[in-house]
């Protein structure tokens, strides 16, 4: 006898390849990281209300459109391309020798590297000043006989209108020659809270193309880019007149983002040797290292009480994690895969002061961050910074038993995530309520929350990128909670994202006699119901999916005396699934069929096969407790015949990635009568 499930979803599966294709192949990140970063795929934003447009007085007389060639020999000349140790960008030269970029590109150096189309290079160009709420820096003053941009005075103008990109798409020439795209403006967007007007525009912003710039078609610059929405294939550019406004403070001293002159990398430090010193669990130690292709490093941390650390690649990958023992004593050993700069963060489990140590391989220089224990207060907005990946930053405020308050974070360059949880209360550590994405905003993407104190005391605000793979300013507001301001949360409802080597997880666990418990990752989102994912979803218990839809988690729980198969072993269970898998059309292969053990004990069969003519791979956990048979599927995009050296990098890069995830997904899976 069949299992009905396990046809149903494999027909489903085919019919998805069939009418939608496959999941795409990893794009450049889209809103925050710059080429090349991790990919991370943003909400849809919230639509805001547009400004009027203008008459034009008919007397007056305009230049005429150029032709795109004509515009790009004009414009493209002063479009500079940027890089870091991190990855690359955009920026645009303007008067007196200084480029204008977005922040994100830059942040945290003081120098960097930049080059103009027609072979000048200036090595370590010095950056001036960062808008880290802005999402703007200014690199010089360099010396060039390039001529600046002219900008557009009224960008109200453009409203459907044709308006042209260029900048540097993630490239990887050290003198690459910029690119031109067309879109149509389609709305003008503001953020209240800096005053910003934003571009709504179908122009494709590619990773590297941040900092690029934004051309009417008269030749002048109409906005700075950086933000790009896949999911709605558009993008938001900042406008070239509000820019220039913050740009002038940037360069006249001003603090223009209310964060200072904040000194993140503390250069003067660097050495192969530090002390550690913890005040609680929220605190943490990081640190950065140039990493240099092939090389090996090795880093050991030395305290008394539990630490662990993780180390984060250039792509803001992880690539070592080590939490060996509960002595303190750490040890991990890894090549470098990049050049570029890692970060090693490190922290405590337990709550109270430590010290401690730490010694590498290679010269670690101390990051420094400004925003940790400040004091918010009520009604205000204060500014803070996600300074480094996987940075968090921990505010403490006062609240009086069932004070009621309600917390707002909003920002350009990072999808917020906020918690609050009692200083105090330590049977409330596990499960603290937090948000991502209710406060909308100008992206969709603010976090807000109503909090009830259950007593008096110290409560913890915790700011951090729900994807941990960006970085980035935001502003944080703590009000008295008013009528229709979200529900207060008392301490339990939202579990809390669970910290791991592969980033934040959240855990799914099943209704019912038995328990099926298995970790996934936290920016592993419901499926839209009018997404073409969707018909996976039918079939199954559970359904999540990256927001760009190229990984897909399929969990499906089955009483098998529903189907006359009570007694079936796993080993049968997994023949008969793989019976059905190989019985489909399209001749699906079954590449791998094992039985594992996890590091709880818990036997799981993994079956891993390709669909979709070689389009499609899928990787399916199984196991059996008590007549009830538990399946886990994720299906990601595979290598198919023919395909092209850079698809099949990028496929191969994003299987490494997805291999670790699902090895910690098995040994998170827990089994309860």
């Amino acid at each position: 006898m069949k299992l009905r499930t396990t046809a149903a979803l494999l027909l489903a599966l085919l019919a998805f390849a069939g009418c939608a294709a496959s999941p795409a192949a990893p794009t450049e990140p889209a809103a925050t990281d710059t080429a090349p970063a991790a990919a991370a795929s943003t909400p849809a934003p919230t639509a805001t209300p547009n400004p009027s447009p203008t008459q034009v007085p008919s007397d007056t007389p305009t230049p005429a459109p150029m032709t795109p060639s004509d515009l790009f020999d004009k414009v493209s000349p002063s479009v500079a391309f940027i890089e870091t140790e991190r990855g690359s960008g955009s920026g645009v030269l303007i008067d007196d020798g200084y480029v204008v970029t977005n922040a994100h590109v830059v942040w945290p150096f003081t120098e960097v590297r930049v080059v103009f189309p027609d072979g000048s290079e200036f090595t370590d160009a010095p950056v001036l000043a960062w808008d880290l709420i802005g999402d703007l820096a200014v690199v010089g003053p360099i010396e060039t006989d390039i001529s600046p941009v002219t900008f557009l005075t009224d960008e109200r103008l453009l409203v459907g209108k044709d308006v042209y990109l260029i900048g540097y798409p993630g490239e990887v020439d050290k003198f690459p020659q910029p690119t031109i795209s067309r879109g149509l403006v389609a709305r003008l967007r503001n953020w209240p809270a800096i005053d910003m007007t934003y571009l709504q525009t179908d122009a494709t912003i590619a990773g590297g193309q941040s900092g690029g710039v934004l051309v009417s078609d008269r030749g002048e610059v109409a906005g700075i880019s950086g933000n790009f929405f896949p999911d709605t294939s558009f993008a938001l550019v900042a406008s070239a007149q509000d820019v220039l406004k913050r740009v002038d403070g940037l360069i006249a001293g001003e603090n223009v983002d209310g964060l200072g002159r904040r000194p993140v990398l503390d250069e003067a430090e660097a050495d192969t040797h530090h002390m550690l010193v913890m005040s609680d669990n929220l605190a943490s130690q990081s640190f950065t290292f140039n990493g240099v292709k092939g090389e090996e490093v090795e880093i050991d941390v030395d305290a008394v009480y539990d630490y662990a650390f993780l180390v984060i690649d250039p792509l803001g990958q992880i690539v070592a994690y080590a939490d060996d023992t509960e002595t303190g004593t750490e040890h991990a050993r890894f090549d470098a895969e990049h050049d570029g700069m890692y970060v090693v963060d490190v922290y405590q489990f337990e709550n109270h002061p430590s010290a401690g140590s730490i010694s590498s391989t290679a010269e670690l220089t101390p990051l420094m961050d400004w925003d940790d224990r400040k004091r918010p207060v009520i009604g205000e907005a204060i500014p803070g910074n996600i300074d480094f990946i996987n940075d968090i930053d921990p505010y403490r405020i006062f609240l009086n038993q069932d004070q009621e308050i309600t917390v707002r974070v909003e920002s350009v360059m990072i999808d917020p995530l906020v918690m609050v949880d009692m200083e105090a209360i330590q049977e409330d550590d596990d499960e603290p309520p937090y948000d991502d994405d209710s406060g909308k905003g100008l992206f969709g993407m603010d976090a807000e929350m109503s909090y009830r104190a259950p007593a008096d005391g110290i409560y913890h605000i915790l700011v951090e990128s729900a994807t941990n793979s960006e970085t980035g300013g935001y502003f944080l507001t703590v009000n008295e909670a008013q009528a229709g301001d979200p529900t207060p949360m008392a301490p339990e409802p939202t579990p809390t994202p669970i910290r791991s080597a592969q980033g934040n997880m959240t855990r799914y666990e099943s209704e019912g006699t038995p328990t099926f418990r298995i970790d996934h990752p936290t920016d592993w989102y419901a499926v839209s119901p009018s997404s073409a994912t969707a018909v996976l979803c039918r079939f199954v218990t559970y359904c999540r999916a990256t927001t760009d839809e190229q990984v897909v988690l399929l969990i499906a729980e089955e009483r098998l005396a529903d189907y006359n198969l009570g007694d079936i072993t796993l080993e049968d269970y997994a023949a008969l699934t793989q019976e059905v898998i190989e019985s489909q059309p399209g001749s699906p292969e079954v590449t791998r069929s094992e039985v594992i053990t996890n590091t709880r004990g818990i036997p799981l069969h993994v079956l891993e096969y390709e669909l979709a003519t070689g389009r499609l791979r899928a990787v399916r956990l199984m196991t059996i407790h008590k007549g009830v048979a538990f399946n886990a599927t994720i299906i990601m995009p595979a290598v198919p015949p023919g395909a092209d050296d850079s698809y099949r990098q990028s496929i191969e890069q994003q299987h490494r990635r997805m291999d670790a995830i699902i090895e910690h997904m098995i040994d998170s899976f827990l089994v309860q009568d």
